[in-house]
């Protein structure tokens, strides 16, 4: 417990004062004093008064060996005992100017009083230039009040202060409890800068705020210019739902786009599934003209089949002047000929049944001599490594016939 000695001395001569006799006052914090304590129920201290012959020091070390010092840090109550005991003369406080004389300090605090010197009044206290920073009353020896700092306690703590009562330092306004979220400092003055909010400025504002720099609520990252294309939400974190997009995800997805949703990009509206049928382009805003497609299909398709009826049509008059030319001929000899044919080197299909068949594949062959080709139906003579079908007549050698009745054909 501290107790606090006033130190009153008599006076006998002025310039013995302070030297040669001396009273001792204890002021001691407790409810109840201790046995010998005068007791200030106002004060709620305990003082003691020591009659006897001491210098400053020897003063302030009585008190100490009591457990108590030199009266200091007056308030008005302590003030109204102690001066009912200056009728006694004049006492040593908690007051010395051993340091520079004529300039008294506190003992507990040497810097409350203000001014070069920290001077205060060798009789009452009080400090002559004011206080420091960070301290009031006459004697400065109060802090500074809550929420409150600075040069007699006029400059108010930064609302930007964390904590529940948003308190700072008395003397230099430092926030004692760092800072409320998406402040930054000593004093929590400095919002966050560079796209950051947040407790300590630890998070970055979205991507998808709008505007030239994406900036956002230093304090909740809500996006302060709005949403680039495509997104929306108090910080811009959510795309368009499916089948919106654009500005403030105010635009509609073309009902062209393909796919069960009609999606499409979020930021341009592009369809995401291509188109449906009948539409073409990035956003299936253009029909397609398939009139036209299917016209010019149907073209190439008749175009295609009349030239396969044409070319068949070619075919069969040629074949039939073919024969009639034969038939006459025929007719004009008088007689129907069967035409031997001699081939050589040459494959047939559909000749009737042969007599001798050698060195290679036949059958049904109706003739003479068959040589080293493959043969089939074949009716005639003698055919020699040659291909043919349906051959009747003559000799043929080293040729391809098909279908041919009558003359003799030779290297054709």
């Amino acid at each position: 417990m501290n107790k606090l000695c006033l130190h009153i001395a008599r006076q006998i001569f002025y310039i013995c004062l302070l030297l040669d006799f001396y009273d001792c006052m204890v002021l001691k914090e407790i409810e109840l004093c201790p046995f010998g304590w005068l007791t200030s129920l106002t004060s709620r201290s305990c003082l003691k008064v020591y009659w006897d012959f001491k210098t400053w020091v020897d003063a302030r070390h009585k008190c100490q060996t009591l457990g108590g010092d030199l009266l200091i840090n007056f308030d008005k109550n302590k003030e109204d005992v102690i001066f009912e005991y200056i009728n006694i003369g004049v006492f040593w406080i908690g007051l010395n100017d051993r340091g520079n004389e004529g300039s008294f300090i506190w003992l507990d605090d040497p810097q409350k009083c203000g001014g070069p010197n920290n001077t205060c009044d060798s009789f009452s206290g009080y400090c002559l230039s004011g206080c420091d920073d960070g301290y009031q009353g006459k004697r400065c020896e109060a802090p500074c009040s809550e929420n409150s700092f600075g040069a007699n306690c006029s400059e108010i703590c930064s609302q930007n202060c964390g904590g529940e009562n948003g308190t700072c330092e008395t003397v230099n306004g430092f926030c004692t409890s760092g800072c409320d979220v998406g402040y930054l400092g000593d004093r929590c003055e400095a919002p966050c800068v560079n796209n950051t909010f947040g407790a300590n400025c630890s998070e970055i504002c979205s991507p998808n705020c709008g505007g030239p720099s994406n900036a956002c609520s230093n304090v909740n990252g809500s996006c302060i210019s709005g949403c680039d294309d495509g997104y929306h939400g108090e910080s811009c974190q959510f795309p368009c739902t499916f089948g919106t997009f654009g500005a403030n995800c105010s635009e509609i997805c073309s009902p062209n786009c393909g796919g069960p949703n009609d999606a499409c990009n979020n930021v341009n509206g592009f369809c995401i599934s291509g188109c449906d049928d009948g539409y073409h382009g990035e956003s299936c805003q253009f029909p397609s003209n398939k009139k036209a497609v299917y016209s010019l299909e149907a073209i190439m398709a008749a175009i295609i089949f009349l030239m396969v009826i044409l070319n068949c049509t070619i075919m069969t008059l040629c074949l039939k002047d073919t024969s009639a030319d034969i038939s006459t001929k025929d007719k004009s000899k008088g007689e129907e000929r069967s035409l031997t044919f001699l081939v050589m080197q040459k494959r047939y299909t559909d000749v009737g049944t042969a007599s001798y068949v050698s060195g290679g594949r036949h059958s049904n062959f109706s003739g003479r001599t068959v040589s080293d080709a493959r043969h089939s139906n074949i009716s005639g003579r003698t055919v020699s490594e040659a291909k043919y079908s349906n051959i009747s007549g003559r000799t043929v050698s080293e040729a391809k016939y098909s279908n041919i009745s009558g003359r003799k054909v030779s290297d054709v």
